[in-house]
């Protein structure tokens, strides 16, 4: 690809995924949900801040590995064990109240700092023209992630402090059988959708059918979506065809793609 187009392609993909990360950080903002926040929470979110910024500011840190990350930005779990070994050192019940705090709490930090750089790793993985595997999984699984924060915003009071935010996320999650797309949710993802499946023609152009297929695996969620809307069927109704059907087709897609010569 030119570098024009990577640029625009680049723009295109992240920028639908950092409006929906500033309507989410709107709401959480605007119903006091992170002013609302204890001087524990506080901390973990300031902690999360200052290591974004050193894995941005370091290149080796920048390219890590997905378990290194993980490491670097999940200290927070680390310290449960310590405050749980020393409330049956000392017992001070303090303790528990801090490391469940801390172990609540820490989740929530993550989902508001993480985020941007995942966005920044996306826009450079779709300038540098990576393969699809490095970009398509990333993409629609942030955009999930705050299609579903979207609908929690528009449907759950809102709480207060990061460990209550939490908390509302793990409920609405276990007890919320199907998500409902937000109208600005849909419309944010048109033009996500059609930056990644463009980027994956445009990727895939002049190379082995195996190499880049993935883009089959967008091409048929797409088809199998139109089909269900056009006929009208009710999925929910039939758990074999949601399940049963995009499974098999998902297994040959796979076959086809690990035996592409």
């Amino acid at each position: 690809m030119s570098s024009r187009a990577n640029v625009v392609l680049a723009i295109g993909t992240a920028a639908p995924l950092v409006c929906l990360y500033l309507l989410f950080l709107s709401w959480l903002i605007s119903n006091r949900v992170i002013p609302g926040a204890n001087l524990v929470e506080a901390s973990i979110l300031v902690t999360q801040l200052v290591r974004l910024v050193l894995v941005l500011s370091v290149k080796r840190f920048r390219m890590a590995s997905i378990v290194q990350l993980w490491v670097i930005f999940s200290l927070e779990a680390h310290s449960f064990a310590v405050l749980i070994a020393l409330y049956l050192f000392t017992g001070n019940p303090y303790m528990i109240s801090l490391a469940s705090t801390i172990i609540v709490a820490w989740p929530s930090a993550m989902l508001c700092v993480v985020p941007v750089y995942v966005f920044c790793r996306l826009t450079f993985n779709v300038w540098k023209d990576h393969r699809l595997i490095s970009v398509v999984p990333a993409g629609v699984s942030m955009f999930t992630l705050f299609a579903f924060l979207d609908y929690v915003a528009s449907s759950q009071p809102a709480p207060r402090g990061l460990a209550a935010l939490s908390s509302l996320l793990l409920s609405t999650l276990l007890q919320t059988r199907s998500v409902v797309a937000t109208p600005q949710a849909v419309t944010i993802g048109i033009p996500l959708y059609l930056s990644l499946l463009t980027y994956g023609a445009i990727q895939g152009v002049g190379v082995s059918p195996g190499r880049n297929s993935q883009l089959v695996l967008v091409a048929f969620g797409t088809l199998l979506a139109i089909g269900l809307a056009v006929f009208d069927i009710p999925v929910t109704a039939y758990p074999l065809l949601v399940l049963g059907l995009p499974s098999a087709f998902l297994v040959a897609i796979m076959w086809w793609m690990t035996h592409a010569r």
